[in-house]
Order: structure tokens, then C-alpha cells, then sequence
């Protein structure tokens, strides 16, 4: 796989080297972790959820920043799991 975009690199990782901790975020004094696939998984959520509100057109490129705790919250909202929740 050629990593040509910084969203690329999360696919290698995924399918090379998948981690329990691909992202962390430090909650009420404890570290609490999303998978590769929990991080995959949260960010197709997110994209989907974009093109489904029209805020976004099929293969336009956006960025989104946030920190880890951010995302984390995110999920938790949605109803997506991650480990030690």
C-alpha cells in the first residue's frame, strides 16, 4: 500500500499491525484505549453520518481535529464501544 494521505496510514496499521491502543485518552485518571478497528470503525461512522446529512459531497476531502478524549466522547455518545470503557 502506498501511503500517499495521512488517513492512509490508519489502513496500513489496520491491516499490517492492528493495536488494542491506536488511540488513547487519558479519563477520570485512567487510560482508556480504542482498537485500530474501534478507531476504523468510528471514523467511517463519522463520514457516513456526514454524507447522510449533506454536509458533505461523495469523494470531497475534509479534515476533522479533535483530541483523542474528543473522539473518544464521540463514540461513547454513538454507542460505539472501545476497550476499558
Amino acid at each position: 500500500m502506498k501511503l500517499e494521505r495521512a488517513f492512509d496510514i490508519l489502513f496500513h496499521q489496520l491491516e499490517t499491525l492492528p493495536r488494542p491502543d491506536c488511540l488513547s485518552a487519558k479519563t477520570g485518571g485512567q487510560w482508556q484505549s480504542l482498537s485500530s478497528t474501534e478507531v476504523m470503525e468510528a471514523v467511517n461512522a463519522v463520514s457516513l453520518g456526514l454524507l447522510q446529512q449533506g454536509l458533505v459531497d461523495m469523494g470531497r476531502s475534509i479534515g476533522i481535529a479533535g483530541s483523542p478524549r474528543c473522539l473518544m466522547q464521540g463514540c461513547f455518545q454513538a454507542g460505539l464501544p472501545w476497550e476499558g470503557r
